[in-house]
């Protein structure tokens, strides 16, 4: 039987030497009920799933996804580079290959676009950021930060870094700049618990269901975070300015719910071993649920400064996304279906990372009619 736990929100102080971002009280709340937005998200080119020989996607998250102008980059694990496609979806060529020689990837991680125009590349296996030109050669490598695991990270115009960051108890959104580190919020992150022995090599770590973590998107100079409510904060650098928000509850969990939430269980791939389902009851017997579903999912900038907060899903339950504008706040709803905002290109065109019907990652592009 599953335990039932809260989620706390927490603002932690000198956290490894990171202070806190100043706070602003000023909200901008929107109402509880959806306000439908009657916006029509055509298709118009895919890349990636089951279909795809030439880009073979395992996993695909929003930080693996960078936008240039008119140039789409995609961490392709399967081949240990950088994928780059035009914005009309014909491929541009690659960045990196697999290695462990400057240039080359053990484990590709997280990547962006700097103000300069070059790409940054986490490698994770050998802890290595790589910089690359627009031509895609090696400019430097520079080490990871040995404090904190970073997830993701953007680049604000003054070439500060923002990102996602995880310790053993806590993960937050922070931004560097040169030695000046800031954080902007944080969650408690609750200690996973472990499967039996699964897969015939190892005990599988699970987190609580349904546990909040940060969410949050940076562009220009604007920073957005969300907690786990439905709420934004708005950031101008490392300094709060607002907070966008509805007067709506979050849905309390079940353990039905969570249940529908790990479906048939993760997959589990280790290098040189086949594919291995973690049996769904095998989660559930260990997992702690948390007792509200967070709100959003992501929170994603498009071109004109409005946040898409992507709600939170369960199982195959239909998309949708509270668009905020940045100064008046929240504009209304729009219905995804299976999109998934993960970055827009400067045209408005929105890039989406679906699941195809053999639930292989997939990439897509929307254009969006009001």
């Amino acid at each position: 039987m599953a335990l039932t736990r809260r989620t706390a929100t927490i603002l932690l102080a000198g956290l490894f030497g990171w202070t806190g971002a100043a706070g602003a009280q000023r909200v901008i709340e929107g109402p509880a009920t959806d306000v439908p937005l009657k916006w029509t998200l055509t298709r118009e080119w895919s890349v990636g799933g089951a279909e795809d020989d030439d880009l073979v996607l395992t996993q695909l998250w929003a930080k693996d996804l960078a936008v240039d102008g008119d140039r789409l980059f995609v961490n392709d694990r399967a081949e240990w580079r950088v994928a780059v496609y035009g914005a009309d979806g014909k491929r541009r060529g690659s960045i990196g290959r697999k290695g462990e020689g400057p240039g080359e990837f053990l484990m590709p991680g997280a990547i962006a676009i700097a103000p300069d125009r070059s790409l940054y590349a986490d490698d994770y296996g050998r802890e290595r950021l790589l910089r690359f030109n627009a031509a895609g050669d090696l400019i430097d490598e520079s080490p990871r930060a040995a404090k904190g695991n970073v997830f993701a990270f953007r680049f604000l115009t003054d070439g500060s870094r923002v990102g996602r960051y995880t310790t053993r108890d806590s993960a937050f959104v922070g931004i560097r700049r040169g030695e000046q580190r800031v954080r902007l919020a944080a969650l408690k992150v609750s200690p996973t618990k472990s499967t039996p022995r699964v897969c015939r090599v190892t005990d599988y770590p699970v987190a609580p269901i349904f546990e909040s973590a940060p969410t949050w998107d940076a562009t220009g100079t604007t920073v957005v975070v969300s907690t786990g409510a439905y709420a934004v904060d708005v950031f101008a650098g490392d300094s709060m300015t607002h907070r966008l928000s509805r007067a709506k509850l979050q849905r309390r969990s079940t353990p039905a719910l969570a249940r529908t939430q790990v479906g048939n269980g993760p997959i589990l791939q280790l290098i040189g071993m086949p594919p291995c389902t973690v049996p769904a009851d095998m989660i559930l017997a260990v997992a702690e649920i948390a007792d509200v579903i967070p709100a959003y999912s992501a929170l994603t900038l498009d071109h004109k400064g409005r946040v898409w907060a992507t709600h939170f899903t369960v199982g195959d339950e239909p998309g949708k996304a509270d668009v905020y504008d940045l100064r008046s706040g929240y504009l209304g709803t729009v219905n995804l279906g299976s999109a998934r905002p993960a970055a827009f290109f400067p045209d408005g065109r929105m890039v989406s990372i679906e699941l195809d019907e053999d639930e292989v990652p997939m990439i897509r592009v929307y254009r969006i009619t009001p």
